[in-house]
Parts: structure tokens; sequence; C-alpha cells
């Protein structure tokens, strides 16, 4: 069977807020880089759940694992990962923001 991932809510709405900055700051090309760059690492992510450091102290299960300006937050479950929010590097993490 093909592993695969799932997004939360949250993380639908990050990738979009994360298209409508990078599109408006950089342009088309650097926000669809940027988008496949970001793909490319939810399934690297799938391959090996466990390269996220554990941000335990956060979310049980939750795990972290940083794509240039963004940490991506996933939980492992059996299949398919989770992808519970893409949070920009500079924003304070509190458990809250992982209530969905």
């Amino acid at each position: 069977m093909v592993k695969t991932y799932k997004l939360s809510p949250a993380a639908v709405l990050s990738i979009e807020a994360i298209v409508a900055y990078t599109d408006e700051a950089f342009g088309a090309n650097q926000t669809a880089a940027y988008i496949v760059g970001l793909q490319s690492n939810f399934d690297l992510l799938v391959r090996f759940p466990g390269s996220g450091a554990a941000a335990f102290e956060v979310k049980a299960r939750l795990r972290r694992y940083r794509y240039q300006s963004h940490y991506i937050f996933y939980t492992e479950q059996d299949e398919p990962i989770r992808i519970e929010d893409i949070v920009h590097v500079g924003r304070s993490i509190r458990p809250d923001l992982f209530d969905t």
C-alpha cells in the first residue's frame, strides 16, 4: 500500500496564506517553487516519519520538521501521516494552535 499524508483544515488555511503572501511578495514563480518544495517535504515525511524532531511538549505525538521559513508540524499515525499545520519559524508555538 502506498503511504500518503492528510492535511488538517489548519494546514490547508496555512498553505493558502503562504501562497497569497509569497505570490504578493515574490511572484508566481517563487510561489510555485515554494509549494512544490513543501509537497516534496510532505512526501519525505511520509517515507521517513521519524525525521522530524519531537514536539511532544506542545501536543502528544506531534513532530516538527523545518522547511526554509516554516515548520511543518505533523503527527505520525498508522497511515496517512497528518500534517497538522505549517507555521512560520518566527511565530510563537503554543499548544492551543493545535486544538483542531
